[in-house]
């Protein structure tokens, strides 16, 4: 019974989460910027702070920076880049964007196969709108087993093109811990309360 109780209350404090951060909105993201690669990167996106932004483009042009947001039951970082192409158009169906999802399903995929990853699955491939159904990310569901952690996650790519750069969302939580569906809600409403950052108006 008790431990009914306790699976019980998990799900529901994680859908009063996912719920809250659908309902976010530009007021409910920190004043306070981070400009990186001249895209907006607040202090807290839904109460969530970031960690110190970590600098790949100065030792490798084109590829940008990353930030952590820590979260107790999820690993969340957002990646800013170019890859060195002058022209990155926001529409998730153009060829740019859509060559930058193979290139990092790619890392994914090699990234298994050195080992780290075992069983890597691909399970769905999605698109999340603004609230006038414009697309803004493309969004790759993956499951696998990670060696060094031992614990299978489920994982998310989601990226889009955004104020002349890629912008992509890395996401993971133990299978265990949250169902498919509530992990799914989860990652959709966190990158939707990017798009008044990213898209404002």
């Amino acid at each position: 019974m008790l431990a009914r109780w306790a699976t019980a209350w998990v799900a529901t404090a994680i859908l009063m989460l996912a719920a809250s951060l659908l309902l976010a909105t530009p007021g409910a993201l920190a004043q306070t910027t981070t400009t990186l690669l001249g895209v907006p990167v607040p202090d807290r996106v839904s109460g969530l702070p970031h960690q110190a932004p970590m600098d790949f483009e100065t030792d490798h042009p084109g590829m940008g920076y990353g930030v952590r947001f820590p979260h107790p039951d999820w690993t969340i970082d957002i990646y800013i880049y170019d890859l060195k192409m002058k022209s990155i158009p926001d529409d998730p169906a153009s060829a740019a964007v859509l060559a930058a999802v193979e290139e990092a399903k790619g890392e994914i995929v090699n990234t298994e196969k050195r080992g780290v990853y075992v069983g890597l699955t691909k399970k769905d491939v999605f698109t999340i709108a603004d609230a006038a159904g414009r697309g803004r990310f493309i969004c790759v569901e993956y499951n696998y087993f990670h060696k060094q952690r031992a614990v299978d996650l489920d994982s998310y790519l989601c990226l889009a093109g955004a104020k002349g750069e890629f912008f992509q969302i890395r996401m993971d939580t133990v299978q265990s811990k949250h169902p498919a569906a509530e992990a799914r809600r989860f990652v959709e409403a966190w990158a939707r309360a990017w798009i008044p950052v990213l898209w404002p108006g």
